[in-house]
């Protein structure tokens, strides 16, 4: 939709002039305001409920099959540059993906750096894609990125920043089409009925008009003023008054706004309400639509840049544990753990799934196993011995 439809769309409703214009009152600014702010307010808050979520991530390097915290780890997880520690520096990079639909992180040195500004060629078919005029802050990068030199990462499953930027273009226009209109409005306007006694000759007309006009204009302007007026005028004023929206109605506006938006980046409004009654199948729901694709396209496109197709098929990449989201008590899955454990998970890596601190012990990852288990093929001989 262009913007010229969709201002048009906005504004369906409000009647053109006889010379074609279509104008505003005041009580038509303050609804479509309350809009625009409402939808932006919506946005803002499901953006920032994703990304403070998706920033307690931690990716896992591994090498060989193998878990490994080495200068890699450190630097995905703990202080990707200088400035920013690895919470501050996530949360930034999916507020970008989220809202911009693309965000950019370039090497600086052993450093990480999401880029503000950027200019992506378009894509090329069978060579690498470049990124130019890539800035952080006031700092512009000099060189050129290569795509196999940078991680970037597109979010095209709903283009709703195209809608914010034309809402909030046309909330733009609309403030600009509208500041006379708002500056009427805190003044006042008036009609002044004069007895046919009080008229006189023309040119007396005229000069009564202009003392008439003088003496108002300075009762208008004054904080606090009094206007005698004669035997034969009579003053109605017409000041346009503004209509206030009820709280109900603007709570129903953003609930409305809010849904909307979280059904477009897979949130359930029972999540975000923090609703008690199903509130556990909603995050779950959640997690499935909202915070694994995520994660996973965000694993993919590290390992993709980081290990080679040699290391990769050996077991080198790197993954979204995204066990760290959910909050999870360790007397309410008490049950379940002690069943991973009798099924072969060692004490650490249960401690690992509940982002508890590890026992530096050997016994701590030896893995024990029931002996209610046994093997499938051993069982099937023994029962058709018996039979």
């Amino acid at each position: 939709m262009s913007f010229r439809s969709f201002f048009a769309s906005i504004f369906k409703d409000i009647d053109p002039d006889e010379d074609g214009v279509k104008r505003i009152t005041v009580n038509e600014f303050k609804k479509k305001e309350t809009e625009f702010c409402v939808d932006a307010y919506a946005l803002f808050t499901v953006i920032d409920f994703v990304a403070s979520l998706m920033s307690n991530i931690e990716l896992q390097t591994y090498y060989n099959k193998q878990l490994k915290h080495d200068k890699e780890w450190h630097r995905l997880n703990i202080k990707p540059n200088i400035n920013q520690n690895a919470k501050d520096f996530w949360k930034e990079f999916w507020c970008k993906l989220l809202y911009y639909q693309e965000a950019l992180i370039v090497p600086a040195g052993d450093q990480l750096i999401i880029a503000d500004e950027f200019t992506h060629h378009p894509e090329y078919a069978v060579r690498e894609d470049i990124f130019e005029s890539v800035s952080r802050g006031d700092f512009t990068f000099s060189r050129t990125f290569k795509a196999s030199e940078v991680f970037y990462l597109r979010y095209s499953t709903v283009d709703i920043s195209n809608t914010l930027t034309s809402v909030m273009n046309l909330y733009g226009s609309l403030v600009s089409h509208a500041q006379e209109v708002y500056a009427s409005s805190g003044g006042e306007r008036g009609v002044l009925n004069v007895n046919s006694a009080a008229t006189g000759p023309e040119e007396f007309e005229k000069k009564y008009g202009e003392w008439i006009n003088k003496r108002f204009k300075s009762y208008f302007n004054a904080n606090n003023a009094v206007m005698p007026l004669f035997k034969g005028m009579t003053y109605t004023g017409t000041h346009e008054s503004i209509d206030s929206e009820s709280s109900n109605n603007i709570n129903n506006m953003l609930e409305a706004a809010i849904g909307r938006v979280a059904n477009a980046y897979k949130v359930p409004p029972a999540v975000l309400k923090g609703e008690v009654a199903g509130v556990s199948d909603a995050f779950n729901v959640f997690l499935t639509g909202c915070v694994d694709p995520l994660a996973s396209m965000l694993a993919c496109e590290l390992t993709a840049k980081e290990f080679d197709q040699k290391s990769a098929s050996a077991g080198c990449r790197i993954k979204a544990f995204t066990n760290n989201i959910k909050h999870t008590d360790i007397f309410d899955v008490a049950t379940n753990f002690d069943k991973l454990f009798a099924d072969g998970f060692s004490h650490n890596e249960l401690c690992r799934l509940l982002d508890m601190p590890e026992v530096d012990e050997p016994w701590a990852n030896k893995h024990y196993i029931t002996k209610n288990y046994a093997d499938a093929t051993i069982t099937t001989q023994e029962g058709g011995e018996n039979e």
